[in-house]
């Protein structure tokens, strides 16, 4: 049998905690009473904003490309029927904050180095313009190594689970 002594489970502790320190929270904003999206359809267009330090952080980086994620997004929304081409309600993106490691720092350092994150604020508008339903979005990414730094995987990463992060607002099911 292995016996594991006090300073083990501490590295171990260590270990675990740097390597696995991603979260995410969504939560509406404001006292709007939530449409029923099965019925109310999102439209297919979109519109991404940006505060100025959380567009020149992302202008910086290979990580979060506008058309990339906005592919994703309409595509995974497109699938659980949530956007009609008909529909006048628009969904409208506006990052707030931004940090992203380089590549070579997530890949050698890690979770050491700290956290990627993003923050956006996720608002639907009626097809008068008039906010019907508004949710904040935060999300980080600490993995690093080989398998977890490369910009490929931190970008899908963000692009997945700010699309299932809606979908769960809305009241889709994710997978």
């Amino acid at each position: 049998m292995i016996n594991f002594n006090k300073s083990t489970y501490i590295i171990l502790a260590l270990v675990i905690g740097l390597t696995v320190n991603c979260s995410t929270t969504a939560k509406r904003v404001g006292d709007f009473q939530a449409p029923n999206y099965s019925s109310v359809k999102l439209g297919d267009k979109f519109a991404v904003s940006y505060l100025p330090e959380a567009e020149a952080e992302i202008k910086s980086n290979n990580i979060f490309n506008e058309n990339s994620f906005l592919d994703y997004y309409k595509s995974a929304l497109k699938e659980k029927g949530v956007i009609s081409e008909k529909a006048k309600e628009t969904i409208e993106i506006k990052i707030n904050d931004a940090r992203f490691r380089s590549e070579g720092v997530a890949i050698w350092i890690g979770s050491l180095a700290g956290a990627d994150s993003i923050d956006l604020d996720l608002t639907i508008k009626d097809a008068k313009g008039k906010v019907i339903d508004q949710h904040k979005i935060e999300i980080s990414y600490a993995l690093g190594g080989l398998v977890g730094g490369q910009n490929t995987v931190r970008s899908g990463y963000f692009y997945k689970k700010i699309t299932n992060l809606t979908l769960q607002q809305l009241g889709y099911p994710v997978d």
